[in-house]
């Protein structure tokens, strides 16, 4: 193999090693159900939050083919490692380490791409971003702030504590 194939070779196991990461954290539901949001948001999938006309076509009990799951998580998949890519070209740009793209894809995935977008202070559903100060401390070099803020969230403290934990240890030290 080339160089160039063998680096293919590896950027396709990371790929597929971020899917299963993220697919063992979500698991798999074919019927369609409340999440544990205090929004109740219908979910069905590998972790697929019902959109738009979604929510027209599906409803709470409905039963979704594997097929339309598997095309749903590619998507799915594809826009939150798309995402811990942009995150971490600001990291590495500014000479700060980058987050393990796996667990940073898994978090776009959980919390929606815009989790950090301090230019965006509310979400769709027009709260107040989660993770603002968090990204702020990323973003100056400060990753144990960053833990900490995330550490301090009811996603961390009763939301997926065990997820938000395995996260937050994977975050390097900056110095």
């Amino acid at each position: 193999l080339s160089n160039d194939e063998k680096i293919d070779t590896i950027k396709s196991f990371q790929v597929e090693a971020s899917k299963n990461l993220v697919a063992t954290y979500e698991g798999q539901e074919n019927i369609v159900y409340e999440d544990s949001s205090k929004e109740k948001h219908l979910t069905v999938g590998i972790g697929h939050k019902l959109v738009g006309d979604e929510l027209q076509k599906y409803k709470k009990g409905d039963e979704v083919s594997q097929e339309l799951i598997d095309s749903w998580f590619v998507k799915d998949f594809e826009i939150a490692n798309n995402a811990a890519k942009k995150q971490n070209k600001v990291l590495t740009d500014k000479g700060f380490k980058p987050i393990p793209e796996d667990y940073l894809t898994s978090l776009n995935f959980q919390l929606g791409i815009n989790w950090w977008d301090v230019n965006s202070a509310k979400t769709e559903e027009g709260k107040k971003k989660k993770f603002k100060k968090a990204w702020a401390a990323f973003t100056i070099g400060d990753y144990k702030t960053a833990k900490a803020e995330m550490a301090d969230s009811t996603w961390a403290k009763s939301q997926t504590p065990k997820r938000a934990q395995e996260f937050i240890d994977m975050i390097p030290s900056n110095s």
